[in-house]
């Protein structure tokens, strides 16, 4: 008996079709956080944590040699870093801490390498 590795591994049809779906996955996260966006001054707890915490999973799941990969990743720090800042501008804001964000990027750094 195969094992899915080797069945599926060298098709070319299910590497793109893993490719398109990933991406799927992508665009709906990166939507969904958008749409949040919007009433941003109610959520920044929740969309500094939904932005680290999709970058972690990619970070700790994905292949980080993939460029798109690379883009989103690098675009939830940039998401996640301005959530932590507004939500600090808040005086009645539970303050969020940018040790997750540090913690994660090393992480990023060191499968990079």
């Amino acid at each position: 008996m195969e094992s899915n590795d080797t069945i599926f591994i060298g098709n070319e049809d299910f590497v793109n079709e893993a490719h398109q779906l990933m991406d799927y996955c992508f665009e709906q996260i990166l939507e969904i956080i958008q749409k949040l966006d919007g009433m941003k001054d109610e959520y920044y707890p929740v969309l500094f944590e939904s932005c680290i915490s999709s970058g972690n999973i990619l970070i700790g799941n994905c292949n980080l040699s993939n460029a798109k990969v690379n883009a989103f990743v690098n675009k939830m720090f940039k998401m996640s870093d301005k959530y932590l800042v507004e939500n600090n501008k808040k005086t009645t804001a539970v303050q969020l801490s940018r040790n997750q964000i540090n913690l994660t990027y090393e992480s990023f750094r060191k499968k990079k390498e």
